[in-house]
This record gives C-alpha cells, structure tokens and sequence, in this order.
C-alpha cells in the first residue's frame, strides 16, 4: 500500500509540473511583450521621413503606454489617439527611455512639442502639457522632433485607417 500511495503521489506532482509549464509555454508571448499581445501599428510620414507606429487607443493602452520599454528604435513610435481634442498631460512614470512627445489637434495640426521628456527617476512626476487642444499625442525617440525641423503648427499626415476610440 505505502508503494502505491507514493507512487500516486509522485504521479500528482509530475502532472501539476506539467500543467505549470504548460501554462508558463501558453503565457510566454505575453511575458516577452510586458503583457501585450501583437500591438496594431500604422506607417506614417513625417517631414517625409517613414515611420512605423505603434497605436494606444483603450484607456488601458494609454496608460501603459511605452512604460518598462528597454528603447524606442529610430522610425517608430507610438501615436495615442483619443475621441476628441481636450487639453493632455503626460508623465514619463516607468518610462525607461528619453522621449518627445508631439501633441496634435484633430486635423494633424502640430499644438505642442516637448522635446527630450526624460524618464522620472522619483515621484512627483513632472507632467508634459499639450498647451492647447489635442486629439492625438505622438511619442517618437528623443531628438526626433529637432532633427527633422518640426515646430507648432506644422500640419502632420495622419494614416487615413485610424480606429475610432471610445468616449
């Protein structure tokens, strides 16, 4: 009996480890993305320059946003889109990277720019303010927005497709 009792517990212990990898091998692409799946990306021209861009439509995306990111390669970015324009305020918390940060109006017409907003390294955060109206805000690598020569009120190309947002 005491051969049978061990060998039915070692049997529930192989299956709970097998069940455990199991679900570690189904979680793996989530744990590789800090728990995205496949973001939706658009290419757009900026200052006739390609970029590939990452879009944060849900209040879930946008609180997220680039934070524990590792870096921002050259020709990406991340375009956060919102139903309407409205004053907006950004923080670089858990932002790893240094970062500009462009705020749009509904028709792509450049209101702000912060350039540089570098990462918080102690709370409070400072807030990076859109200083008039915005519907979109757009995060490209740092030094982006000098070295292509934008200013407010340069009208930016936003990609046709972009997906509606909930109020």
């Amino acid at each position: 009996m005491n051969g049978l009792s061990h060998s039915a517990g070692a049997t529930r212990r192989l299956l709970a480890l097998a069940l455990s990898i199991t679900a570690t091998l189904a979680a793996w692409p989530l744990l590789q993305a800090d728990g995205r799946s496949e973001a939706e990306t658009r290419e757009m021209r900026i200052a006739g320059a390609p970029f590939v861009v990452e879009l944060a439509v849900t209040a879930d995306e946008h609180h997220r946003g680039l934070m524990y990111r590792p870096g921002l390669a050259e020709g990406r970015g991340m375009l956060f889109i919102y139903p309407s324009d409205a004053p907006r305020a950004f923080w670089m918390k858990n932002v790893r990277i240094p970062i500009d940060i462009l705020f749009l109006d509904g028709d792509g017409k450049l209101v702000g720019i912060s350039p540089r907003a570098a990462p918080c390294r102690r709370d409070p955060c400072p807030l990076y303010r859109s200083g008039a109206p915005a519907r979109y805000v757009l995060e490209l690598p740092a030094g982006t927005a000098e070295r292509l020569g934008l200013r407010a009120g340069d009208r930016l190309e936003l990609p046709d497709d972009l997906p509606a947002t909930a109020p």
